[in-house]
C-alpha cells in the first residue's frame, strides 16, 4: 500500500474540491439572478407597467394592451407578458427569455442568469474531468487496483469482503460521481452552445415556437453574455461584465404569433 502515497492524496481532495466549490458558488449565487430587475430595466419599462416577483420570476401585473409586436396574454398569470416570456408551472410565473426550468438548481434559467448557467455547466465539465483524472490517477499508483476492480459492483464487493481499503472504494466512488457529472455538464453545455448561437431559447426550440432571428452568432453571444463575453468563462463570476439588453424588446428578432 505503500505505492498509493506517490499521488499526493491532497492533489485529488482539495484540488477538485476548490473548482467545485468555486462553481457552487457561481450557481447559488445567481440562482435567482434573473428575479433582480436593473435600474437601466426599470427606466425601459412603460409608466402603464407594474411589475412583481413570484417565486424569484419577474413578471408583468395589470398592464395595459397596447398591441404591441410579440406580446400575449398569460391565462394563468392573468396579465400580458413580453414577447420569448414564458409561464413556468413551478415557479408559478412568467419568465423573461424562458429557457427551461432547472430542477438541479430549482430555479427557471431565463434572461438574467442563462450565461451563469451556461458558466456553471462549463466548470462542471472541467471539474468533472480534472477529479476524475485525479482519481483515476491515485487508483493507478496502487499496484493491487485493476481495471476489473476498478468496477463499481467489484469496488463494493472488495471493500465488503476486506481485500480493499476504504480509500479505494471512496476514491473509485468519487471517480464514477465527476464522470457523471462531466457528461451532464456535456449536455447541458452542447445544448446551451446549440440554442444560444442560433438566437433561440430552448422553451423556443423544443415547443417550436415561431421565432425567427436575423442576428449573427456574434451578437447572439453578446446578448447573454455581454459585450466581452469571453471574460464570463475566465474567471467564473460575472458580475464585472455587464450584460446586453432588458428582456423585453429584442432587435433583429421577428415573433410570428
Amino acid at each position: 500500500m505503500d505505492t498509493i502515497n506517490t499521488v499526493n492524496r491532497g492533489d485529488v481532495s482539495e484540488s477538485s474540491s476548490t473548482l467545485s466549490i468555486i462553481t457552487e458558488i457561481d450557481l447559488c449565487a445567481n440562482r435567482d439572478k434573473h428575479a433582480f430587475v436593473s435600474n437601466e430595466t426599470v427606466d425601459n419599462w412603460n409608466n402603464g407597467f407594474n411589475k412583481k416577483r413570484i417565486f424569484g420570476n419577474v413578471i408583468c401585473v395589470d398592464m395595459p394592451t397596447n398591441g404591441a409586436t410579440g406580446w400575449s396574454y398569460c391565462e394563468e398569470c392573468e396579465t400580458d407578458v413580453p414577447p420569448r416570456a414564458f409561464h413556468c408551472l413551478y415557479c408559478k410565473g412568467c419568465v423573461l427569455k424562458r429557457d427551461h426550468h432547472c430542477h438541479v438548481l430549482g430555479t427557471c434559467i431565463g434572461f438574467w442568469n442563462q450565461r451563469f448557467f451556461v458558466v456553471g455547466s462549463t466548470y462542471t465539465v472541467v471539474t468533472g474531468i480534472f477529479g476524475a483524472h485525479l482519481c483515476l490517477s491515485f487508483l493507478r499508483a496502487s499496484e493491487s487496483v485493476t481495471f476489473v476492480g476498478c468496477l463499481l459492483p467489484m469496488t463494493l464487493v472488495n471493500w465488503l469482503l476486506g481485500s480493499k481499503p476504504f480509500l479505494i472504494f471512496i476514491t473509485t466512488i468519487h471517480m464514477y460521481i465527476n464522470a457523471l457529472f462531466t457528461l451532464l455538464g456535456i449536455g447541458f453545455l452542447a445544448t446551451q452552445v446549440r440554442v444560444i448561437t442560433q438566437g433561440l431559447t430552448l422553451y423556443e426550440y423544443k415547443k417550436r415556437v415561431p421565432v425567427k432571428c436575423s442576428t449573427s452568432i456574434s451578437e447572439n453571444l453578446r446578448s447573454v453574455f455581454g459585450d466581452y463575453w469571453a471574460l464570463n468563462f475566465v474567471f467564473p463570476f460575472g458580475f464585472f461584465v455587464q450584460q446586453k439588453g432588458d428582456g423585453l424588446t429584442w432587435d433583429g428578432v421577428k415573433f410570428e404569433r
